[in-house]
């Protein structure tokens, strides 16, 4: 509660017998306690400032050492990406390589590829699908001139009408058909052919199909010739999204069709689809892909595995839906593996060939995943070289990435160090407020919650940290006290002018000379990992220790973490303001110091409210003897008087 809300349960009589300000008396008699308690509120709205500015850089040291660093003590994510391989093939038409984050470099040189990784598969031995025929009828093929049919070839449909004349015999029509035709998609392409009385149309290595017209009452020329849909074959090839049954002509009448593909049994309805069969079989353990072609007509069953050990076992149980869609037992080919002459070393002399064999296409050495994608013909011999090397543009682009980073967590944290403050503007207490606007309020407090954290201890020491830190030469692993080649400035990395605060600039040229020179070295400078591991209950030798053979990226994470570290031993901003993981739920020394505040507050205010109880009880006193007093002076003189 405010100072100004304090009220008392006692009766208060203000001024009635005497005329004077009680209230304003009162004010003036607590003065002391009340400015007390307006001082406390304004030393717990400071901390409260400061808690808020101390989280602030907290959140942004947890994003940045997030962003850079995660949460392994074996490595940090910067480091990984610094290490970065990438792999270049000579001839990515026969192989692509791709490296890994275990890479290694080097240079791998294949000279021939003998042979590529084939799965094991069965064919459809025949086409599939029944020929597009039908009978025709001849009872009314009189009627046919100007009647009409859509013919869709290849997935282009045109509308053909038969033109005027006499049309009495199947060969009649087998004529104007094949005319009609070849107008519409060129000579020879739809050969139409009349075995008696059935016509039958064909193209070979396309997808053939007719249907009535669209157009309302057009003369249809299908049913005048005695088509029908529900009987007839109306495409040369099978649509997916049909059902078993729809295709008796070639599956056959059962009820249900059960097989095995690699030990694994399916049985199906002759209500099921096509598409449902496939889709069911692809996603099954039977580890095989079984495909349509409506080029081919034909059905593949490719196991998902290449190489020699690669299967497909086939039989059916019940009904013969494998060897209707095979044509019997279809055409096997077995699987084969991919052969390989190669060096390891990158030479191209004959005697450094090897001899490697994989089931697959894709194999991985040292680190890096190799592709076949093709193979020379004939006897000729690929020749192609794959080089695996450091990725100098991407580790240029992580350290300039970093560096800007770098550059705004400094500024963030030396923005509070140097931000002026001005003792004049101190938090308004209520008082002060009643006599001003909003925006008057707004104003002054903008002015009064700057500079908290000038020169702050703690802040002060993580500044000092990272700066010291990128300067320090890093000592070698092998116990010499020597220090390792390369020191920042060597890479064109250095601090900018004084009024910058030890921000970071590049030399964007010299940077790239130094990886395209020894990328290696550079990466070492910043991710040497030391033989000493982190904690925060080192003793003061280990941590010397530690800090001098730790890479630069390193000994930044250690000061990051010396901060924001939650588990064990907690970090110093941490211990100050809490762990925003959990919402800033506990204790923490900013929580115990402003809880201490609103206790001495609290305490305060009961102070107030008794000192105002105890004067406004004398005061009501004194009013209460002069009433009586003005009283009897009024009845005296009406006595008097009369």
């Amino acid at each position: 509660m405010s100072i100004s809300t304090i009220t008392s349960s006692s009766n208060r009589i203000s001024g009635l017998a005497s005329g004077l300000d009680t209230d304003e008396l009162v004010k003036n008699l607590t003065e002391a306690t009340r400015s007390k308690v307006e001082k406390t509120e304004q030393q717990k709205q400071i901390l409260e400032w400061k808690q808020e500015d101390y989280r602030s850089q907290l959140e942004e040291l947890i994003e940045f050492n997030n962003t850079y660093f995660g949460t392994s003590s074996s490595g940090i994510t910067l480091g990984n990406t610094l290490n970065r391989m990438t792999a270049t093939s000579s001839n990515t038409a026969y192989v692509q390589a791709i490296a890994g984050n275990n890479a290694t470099g080097g240079s791998v040189y294949i000279s021939d590829i003998v042979s590529l990784a084939t799965a094991a598969s069965v064919k459809s031995s025949s086409q599939i699908s029944p020929d597009l025929s039908f009978t025709v009828s001849t009872d009314n093929l009189s009627s046919l001139s100007g009647a009409a049919m859509n013919v869709t070839l290849d997935g282009t449909t045109k509308t053909i009408t038969f033109t005027e004349g006499t049309y009495s015999t199947v060969d009649d029509v087998a004529t104007e058909l094949t005319n009609l035709l070849n107008d519409a998609f060129g000579d020879g392409r739809i050969t139409v052919t009349n075995t008696d009385g059935d016509l039958s149309l064909f193209v070979e290595n396309s997808v053939l199909g007719i249907a009535n017209t669209n157009e309302d009452g057009a003369v249809q020329a299908l049913d005048i010739m005695g088509f029908s849909a529900e009987t007839d074959v109306s495409s040369n090839r099978l649509n997916l999204s049909n059902t078993i049954s729809d295709y008796a002509a070639v599956f056959g009448s059962d009820e249900s069709f059960s097989f095995t593909i690699n030990d694994k049994e399916f049985t199906f309805t002759s209500g099921t689809t096509l598409s449902k069969v496939i889709s069911t079989i692809n996603a099954s353990n039977a580890n095989v892909n079984i495909s349509y072609s409506n080029i081919k007509d034909t059905f593949t069953i490719k196991s998902k595995e290449t190489g020699t050990g690669s299967s497909v076992e086939l039989a059916d149980t019940s009904g013969s839906f494998l060897s209707s869609i095979l044509g019997g037992t279809g055409s096997a080919t077995a699987g084969n593996n991919a052969i390989v002459k190669l060096s390891l070393d990158g030479s191209t002399a004959a005697e450094d060939q090897i001899t490697i064999t994989r089931n697959s296409n894709t194999f991985a050495i040292n680190g890096t995943t190799y592709t076949l994608k093709g193979i020379a013909g004939g006897t000729a011999e690929e020749g192609i070289t794959v080089n695996t090397d450091v990725d100098t543009e991407n580790i240029y682009d992580t350290i300039t990435k970093f560096v800007s980073d770098y550059n705004k967590l400094l500024s963030s944290i030396t923005n509070k160090l140097y931000e002026e403050r001005d003792s004049d503007f101190q938090p308004l207490t209520e008082s002060e407020k009643e006599d001003l606007s909003e925006d008057e309020i707004t104003d002054w407090t903008e002015q009064a919650r700057q500079g908290w954290l000038r020169n702050d201890t703690y802040l002060t020491e993580i500044y000092n940290s990272l700066r010291s830190s990128l300067y320090t030469h890093v000592k070698s692993l092998d116990g010499s006290g020597d220090n390792i080649g390369l020191i920042l400035a060597d890479i064109g990395i250095t601090t900018s002018d004084y009024t910058e605060n030890g921000k970071l600039t590049i030399d964007e040229d010299k940077l790239r000379s130094a990886l395209a020179e020894d990328a290696g070295s550079v990466i070492n400078l910043l991710t040497q990992k030391s033989s000493v591991n982190y904690s925060l209950y080192n003793t003061t030798e280990n941590k010397q220790t530690r800090y001098n053979e730790s890479g630069l990226l390193w000994r930044i994470n250690d000061i990051v973490k010396n901060n924001i570290s939650t588990v064990g031993k907690k970090g110093s901003l941490v211990t100050l303001v809490g762990n925003p993981s959990t919402g800033y739920v506990g204790t923490s020394t900013y929580s115990e110091r402003i809880n201490a505040m609103e206790d001495k507050i609290d305490t305060l205010k009961e102070k107030l409210a008794d000192q105002e109880d105890f004067y406004y009880k004398r005061f009501t006193a004194m009013e209460t003897a002069l009433s009586t007093l003005n009283s009897q002076s009024n009845y005296l003189a009406s006595l008097l008087s009369s």
